[in-house]
């Protein structure tokens, strides 16, 4: 029997039978997930803050370029001489663009309180917790000597 282990006979009452010469339980065990108890993560997260204000400023000014530049303006388009309105130039450089009016329809917001609530995990499986055994058969000398030895 190796270091460690402990003999165990029969069946006590209450547990389960071994047969003569049957190993029974580990030396080592890795816990996973299926052991641990049923439970889950609740988490509550508050943003700072709310809503915020936005206004798109147009020109009223013709356009004059078909690629925009930073700090360039949506502006009136162009007749364009007949062309098809998609070629036609849609914005005006910042030194061009005159008086600028806000945009109607853009709105924002912003949610201020929130709740996450992360799925179950673990499945609160059995998990053996029994040492190393080997079943064997023994007995006890109450008095003199058994077996006898002759």
């Amino acid at each position: 029997m190796a270091i460690g282990s402990s003999q165990t006979g029969g069946q006590g009452p209450g547990l389960p039978y071994y047969q003569l010469g049957q190993r029974s339980g580990y030396w080592e065990r890795t816990l996973s997930t299926l052991n641990l108890p049923s439970h889950n993560h609740h988490a509550t997260f508050t943003p700072t803050g709310g809503g915020t204000a936005a206004d798109v400023q147009v020109s009223t000014a013709n356009a004059d370029t078909q690629t925009p530049a930073s700090g360039d303006y949506l502006a009136v388009v162009n007749d364009g001489g007949g062309r098809s309105p998609i070629l036609q130039s849609a914005y005006v450089t910042a030194a061009n663009a005159g008086s600028t009016v806000a945009l109607g329809g853009v709105t924002g917001g912003g949610g201020t309180t929130g709740t996450v609530t992360v799925d179950n995990t673990g499945n609160s499986s059995a998990f053996s917790i029994e040492n190393p055994s080997l079943a064997v058969n023994y007995s006890f000398a109450l008095e003199g000597t058994y077996p006898s030895r002759n």
